[in-house]
């Protein structure tokens, strides 16, 4: 374990730390002054938001707010993280509210409880975590402006999309589904992720992640999507399906080929 003489004598004068950040007291006692705060895979949280001033006004901001179901575990995302349109129907406003109260609390109710353990530890004079956040110098979040909405933010808010995303690593041997004109059934085939690359002169990779399953997509998407697909017979196409055999609306397309995964990273690292 590491202790906190050790970290004062080997001096860090910044700090980068996941939010909310537990560990406000750590940094107090070794008198690090500047401290730059992440959310690593969302859009800046309604408890921050609050925390540093941020305007969180759901009546017109949009959240992004939704409940999705990722290998079968329900998982709430924030309302920084929605769904829902930028119209200003009763309803989605009524959505919006629900769910910023829901982020806010589970923002809180963690930072409540380091802040309780933080007391009984330090004692009172303890900083509480929302004070640390307040005055971060700057609050980095996982959000592609050009892709949100429009909201009203502050400067030391910095977005930088994609700020999660891992170092590329080597195109492993992976599974994949070809599909050709033959029964989708009997065309199970394996071979390296490097090789389907090296198919066409170029490849073009069809990916919404885990948060949208294709799966779920009108069929009349996925029928257009097919046709644009067909009409570029030299361009090889991977999509990301996650039900490979549950797909005849892409028979005969030979330039597609159907994963139920793909290291998306890796191959547009």
């Amino acid at each position: 374990m590491i202790s906190v003489a050790w970290v004062t004598l080997n001096y860090f004068s910044n700090e980068w730390s996941k939010l909310p950040v537990i560990c406000s007291a750590i940094l107090e006692a070794i008198g690090v002054k500047n401290i730059v705060g992440a959310h690593a895979q969302s859009s800046l949280l309604e408890g921050t938001a609050y925390a540093i001033g941020a305007p969180v006004i759901p009546s017109y901001m949009p959240g992004n707010h939704m409940l999705h179901n990722v290998s079968k575990n329900l998982t709430l995302l924030s309302a920084s993280q929605a769904v829902i349109d930028d119209t200003n129907y009763f309803v989605n406003r009524v959505i919006n509210i629900l769910f910023t109260y829901l982020s806010w609390y589970f923002q809180t109710s963690v930072a409540s409880t380091a802040d309780r353990i933080m007391r009984e530890k330090l004692g009172s004079s303890a900083t509480p975590i929302w004070d640390t956040v307040a005055n971060m110098s700057w609050i980095l979040t996982n959000s592609e402006p050009l892709l949100e909405f429009g909201k009203p933010t502050l400067h030391k808010v910095i977005d930088l999309g994609g700020i999660g995303v891992h170092k590329p690593k080597p195109l492993d041997e992976l599974r994949f589904w070809i599909l050709q004109h033959k029964s989708i059934n009997t065309m199970q085939t394996f071979q390296k992720w490097d090789k389907a690359l090296s198919l066409r002169k170029h490849t073009v990779l069809i990916s919404f992640g885990s948060v949208a399953p294709c799966i779920f997509m009108p069929i009349a998407i996925k029928k257009a999507i097919a046709e644009v697909i067909r009409s570029y017979p030299n361009v090889t196409f991977i999509w990301k399906y996650e039900e490979p055999k549950d797909a005849s609306f892409s028979d005969g397309l030979e330039n597609l080929l159907l994963s139920s995964w793909t290291p998306q990273s890796d191959l547009i690292g």
